[in-house]
């Protein structure tokens, strides 16, 4: 199981060398409150696939949703 620790280095990481040409690797929006949860997209779409989930989850949990540059529509969440 991963730690938040973990997720950090590896968040870290993936900012680090991610293409210098964009602005930011990922974008994140946050919402409820909480104990977090991190929702992460299939490569071929944007954090909008978890729009569903998001509104049942943020009821008792803070979603992290995740949209990474480049994929999806190609702009960030």
């Amino acid at each position: 199981m991963y730690t938040l620790q973990k997720i950090g280095i590896l968040l870290f990481l993936v900012t680090t060398f991610s293409v210098r040409a964009q602005s930011s690797a990922f974008e994140v929006t946050v919402k409820g409150k909480g104990d977090p949860v991190l929702l992460f997209p299939g490569f071929t779409c944007t954090g909008a696939v978890w729009d569903d989930t998001v509104s049942e989850l943020s009821k008792e949990f803070e979603c992290h949703v995740f949209t990474f540059a480049g994929f999806g529509d190609g702009t960030p969440y």
